[in-house]
């Protein structure tokens, strides 16, 4: 059933409707979280550009703590995790986690995000 639902929920994400999608890789998880942490990973993203951050949080942090240490894995989740964190105002924490998935410094868009949000930090004090 958790693959069946990831499935179909990969379809509707792939057919730009979220909303669909979410519901999808949410009954996924329910199912079969801890065998696939894609569906968390999944999830996550598309809660995150629902403006879920909370929800896109907690399963990015999960789906991190299942796919440490493969680096490649690792830069999408931290990427995805560090817009979460960004659009929930939590600017230090994006800030900690866009630095973490760019810790090879060759993404000029992650260096964009980086120095974007060192500016808006510094502002803000």
């Amino acid at each position: 059933m958790g693959n069946f639902s990831y499935y179909i929920g990969v379809c509707w994400e792939y057919q730009k409707n979220l909303k669909e999608a979410y519901t999808y890789y949410s009954r996924a998880v329910k199912v079969d979280q801890q065998k696939h942490p894609v569906f968390m990973y999944r999830l996550g993203v598309v809660a995150q550009q629902l403006g879920k951050n909370e929800e896109a949080i907690d399963m990015l942090e999960k789906a991190e703590e299942k796919y440490l240490p493969d680096k490649i894995l690792m830069t999408i989740i931290y990427n995805h995790l560090a817009q979460a964190y960004f659009d929930s105002k939590e600017y230090d924490m994006a800030l900690d986690t866009w630095r973490k998935s760019e810790s090879d410094g060759t993404d000029p868009e992650i260096e964009k995000k980086i120095a974007a949000t060192e500016k808006l930090i510094e502002k803000m004090k």
